[in-house]
């Protein structure tokens, strides 16, 4: 299996060499009676500073001017609301929307949130960081149809009600966000319903 997140360790080695550039120049210039070495380990450090201050004041920018923009900040209120409204125990959720909300919803087929904030068990919430084996692959070609499924959400269509029949796939529950290939008219019990979210019971 791949890892896809193994360049996040190795991209630390020029940080951790730079750093110890600085310490050793540092300490080596007073020994070696070499102005220069130590004005350069100090021009290295500011390269090293200032552009970790320019991300952090841009940061702190955007958290301020628009938090939906922001790489770490998540407002999940309203879908802990209707989250709270499905049981915990014995329930299975399909949703319309796998993005996760930060940088303003980039992070697609990343829902962690769905099974992380109370527990419930989802057909899908992360598809991206599943594995690459058969079963996987599998797995996650009938998940996406599953979503394709969800954002029509027509028990009209034989297609659509075989691939979301709770007797084929166990799904419970259907958490709709709304204004994203929101299914324009669903014919199924509405159980709960805030500004963002709406949930309905799969009787199909």
């Amino acid at each position: 299996m791949e890892n896809i997140n193994g360049w996040q360790l190795y991209s630390t080695l020029p940080l951790i060499a730079a750093v110890l550039f600085i310490y050793f120049s540092a300490n080596l210039a007073p020994r070696l009676r070499q102005p220069w070495i130590f004005r350069l380990s100090v021009i290295y450090a500011g390269l090293l500073v200032v552009p970790a201050l320019i991300s952090d004041v841009h940061y702190l920018y955007i958290l301020s001017a628009n938090k939906a923009e922001a790489h770490e900040y998540a407002d999940n209120r309203t879908l802990a609301d209707a989250l709270e409204k499905i049981p915990v125990s014995g329930s299975m959720i399909a949703t319309n929307d796998l993005r996760y909300p930060a940088n303003g919803y980039r992070r697609d087929l990343e829902q962690f949130q769905l099974a992380a904030i109370f527990g419930q068990q989802n057909f899908a919430a992360d598809l991206n960081y599943i594995g690459d084996t058969a079963s996987m692959l599998a797995y996650k070609t009938r998940a996406l149809a599953v979503l394709q499924a969800v954002q029509t959400l027509n028990p009209a269509d034989p297609s659509c009600r075989a691939t979301l029949a709770h007797s084929t796939t166990g799904i419970t529950h259907f958490l709709i966000h709304k204004g994203y290939h929101q299914p324009q008219q669903i014919d199924l019990p509405l159980i709960y319903e805030n500004s963002d979210y709406a949930v309905y019971l799969n009787t199909l």
